[in-house]
């Protein structure tokens, strides 16, 4: 959210805007990851339905503790859709043309919203309760979410290349 915040900024939508062809292939890459994301989600939601496995066990060999931040970050810039919703609301309430301190207080607001709402969910995530509740309906939840990724993506692509045709 911060590097599309500052992107927003930098004029990176108005790039994006200017350039339809750089534009597609952003849009087509990310709703591929998107839908690549939610497949591997999905698939392994189905894969531990009826495991007897501890669903919240400490990752394997292979599992690195780089490899779920990587994923994260990557799922996180497919969803260029964040991009041009900060365009719009930037562009919306001023923040485009604000002065760059205005401009940097609107970057530290979405910063510390969107850490107070990750640090929250760690801290839920902590409790044994939530914890035990999360790993009962985790399969589920990934098949959902797993869904929902690829529904996300292929509309992503379907919108933009819809766009590009007409």
């Amino acid at each position: 959210i911060t590097f599309y915040a500052l992107a927003t900024l930098l004029g990176l939508a108005l790039l994006l805007a200017a350039a339809p062809s750089l534009r597609l292939s952003l849009y087509l890459m990310g709703g591929a990851y998107l839908a690549w994301v939610g497949m591997r989600l999905a698939r392994s939601g189905l894969a531990r339905r009826g495991s007897t496995d501890d669903p919240v066990a400490a990752p394997t060999a292979d599992e690195t503790a780089a490899r779920p931040f990587l994923q994260g970050i990557l799922t996180a810039l497919a969803n260029v859709q964040a991009l041009f919703f900060l365009a719009s609301i930037f562009a919306g309430v001023g923040i485009l043309g604000a002065s760059p301190a205005t401009q940097l207080a609107a970057i530290a607001v979405i910063v510390i919203a969107n850490g107070s709402y990750l640090s929250l969910l760690a801290w839920l995530m902590q409790r044994e309760h939530v914890r035990a509740l999360y790993a009962r309906y985790r399969p589920a939840m990934e098949v959902a979410f797993g869904t929902l990724f690829m529904l996300f993506g292929a509309r992503l692509i379907q919108r933009e290349l819809a766009a590009w045709l007409l």
